[in-house]
């Protein structure tokens, strides 16, 4: 609990300034698209702990979500996704990690993708082909 209340600061401080509230651990903003990002706890244990943030934007007629980290398509490496933070590690790197996706992937697609006409923009340009591999789960719904 400590752990995700040190990476809410860290989102506060990047999404309160574009106009985001919080509730629990959504963050919304209502422009033509309402977007929203989650802080959603993965599957841990007594010496790990696991968060992923999910990005919605709530386009008509279907969102995009988005789940970073992005989500290996092994199985082999599928029991390691996530961000993951280990007792003993240090909690201002692990925020650190989490708040660099944060800036240079959720920020951009929340100042650019505010209404449809710009998430339409998105699919002819390719801005969003990276992020729609169904193979690694980050799915155009």
């Amino acid at each position: 609990m400590r752990l995700a209340e040190f990476i809410q600061r860290s989102l506060a401080e990047t999404l309160a300034p574009l106009g985001f509230a919080r509730d629990g651990n959504l963050w919304s903003r209502d422009a033509e698209v309402r977007q929203t990002l989650a802080l959603e706890p993965g599957i841990g244990n007594r010496v790990q702990a696991r968060f992923f943030l999910k990005l919605t934007l709530h386009a008509q007629p279907l969102p995009f979500v988005m789940m970073l980290p992005r989500l290996s398509p092994d199985p082999v490496t599928a029991g390691e996704q996530g961000y993951i933070f280990c007792a003993g590690d240090c909690e201002d790197a692990f925020v650190a990690k989490v708040n660099s996706d944060l800036t240079a992937i959720v920020v951009p697609f929340l100042e650019r993708f505010t209404n449809d006409a710009a998430i339409q923009s998105g699919l002819s340009d390719g801005s969003f082909k990276k992020y729609m591999q169904l193979q690694e789960q980050i799915l155009l719904l």
